[in-house]
């Protein structure tokens, strides 16, 4: 007994559970990793900004002392 039209072309719409699976995973890890990289990049970004106005106002307390 041949298929209904509609019935052929609904079953190539569907996606299998495999591929669902594959594509959630793979969306979880691209997000994780942006998060993790932009987490580290301003906490990078902070650290050395700290880092640069330490060391100036060092250098500007040893500058008026002279």
């Amino acid at each position: 007994m041949p298929l209904p039209r509609g019935a052929d072309a609904r079953s190539k719409k569907k996606l299998s559970l495999t591929w669902l699976l594959i594509a959630l995973v793979t969306l979880v890890f691209l997000l994780t990793t942006t998060i993790l990289l932009i987490g580290s990049y301003e906490s990078k970004k902070k650290s050395l900004m700290e880092t640069t106005l330490n060391l100036n106002l060092s250098n500007a307390e040893r500058m008026s002392k002279t």
